[in-house]
């Protein structure tokens, strides 16, 4: 769960591993990064269940016929399946909970301005008037099992375009963009603080933007906030299916080869 919650948030180890994949290879790819840090971690208990087995084997043990390492190897596999459909359910438990700390979106908007840069504007539904910097549009691309997601952001700055230090991102339509890009406007959504993908945040720094040590995410709704989080819970919670399923194919081998070990041997005629 730590190395979950690192990899959401692009903190510690997870952030650190992603720019390092960025300066090397130009992405970043987040399952595999969760896969290999979760890896890394477990390693020493793996090494000592590696060395204690080991240990077990230069003791003298009885013999074990086939059908009986049949079913202890089958018995450890099952374990395994049972241990990862247990993990994936839980981290989707997880991500889904962690949803509903997420700012809401009922309720009046709060009216902000990108030109103060002093108050700590309030959460939730809200309205900037800004000017949007339709030029640094940045698009997040999400490839899930189930589909995929485009998701395009861009900042906003004060009447003036000052971009010494970015406060304020909001989130843009799939499609279509004003005719005038230099003017005024104003945006509505949801308000969040952080919430920018890592990716992203990077993607700015290295482009030579300064982005605020508290900057906020105004996305155009609720369910766009929600939507990556979800999708990744409802992809854990097939997986999970998936893996029971191969768990139930092995249940089903265990359950055979006890049968087998639990009938009478044939007992051949004598010759007379």
């Amino acid at each position: 769960m730590f190395v979950l919650w690192q990899t959401m948030t692009y903190r510690g180890l997870s952030s650190l591993a992603a720019e390092w994949q960025f300066n090397e290879f130009g992405f970043y790819h987040p399952a595999l990064t969760f896969l290999v840090l979760v890896l890394i971690l477990c390693s020493p208990l793996l090494l000592l269940r590696l060395v204690a087995r080991r240990r077990r084997r230069r003791e003298p043990v009885e013999p074990v016929s086939p059908l009986q390492r049949a079913i202890r190897v089958t018995s450890r596999l099952l374990a395994t399946l049972i241990g990862a459909a247990v993990a994936a359910v839980l981290a989707a438990i997880f991500i889904a909970a962690f949803t509903l700390f997420l700012p809401r979106d009922n309720g009046p908007p709060h009216h902000i301005s990108a030109n103060d840069d002093l108050t700590v504007p309030a959460l939730g539904p809200a309205e900037i008037r800004g000017r949007v910097l339709y030029d640094s549009t940045a698009v997040f691309n999400e490839d899930f099992r189930i589909g995929h997601s485009d998701t395009r952001f861009a900042p906003m700055v004060g009447d003036t375009g000052d971009r010494t230090a970015i406060r304020y991102f909001v989130e843009l339509p799939a499609y279509g963009l004003p005719d005038r890009q230099d003017l005024i406007s104003v945006h509505r959504g949801v308000l969040r603080e952080g919430g920018l993908p890592g990716e992203l945040i990077n993607l700015y720094r290295y482009a030579g933007f300064r982005i605020a040590p508290r900057y906020y995410v105004l996305y155009a709704s609720g369910s766009s906030m929600r939507r990556s989080y979800l999708v990744t819970a409802a992809e854990l919670v097939v997986l999970a299916l998936f893996i029971a399923l191969v768990g139930a194919l092995y249940a089903y081998r265990r359950r055979r080869l006890r049968r087998l070990q639990e009938e009478p041997e044939a007992v051949e005629p004598e010759v007379v």
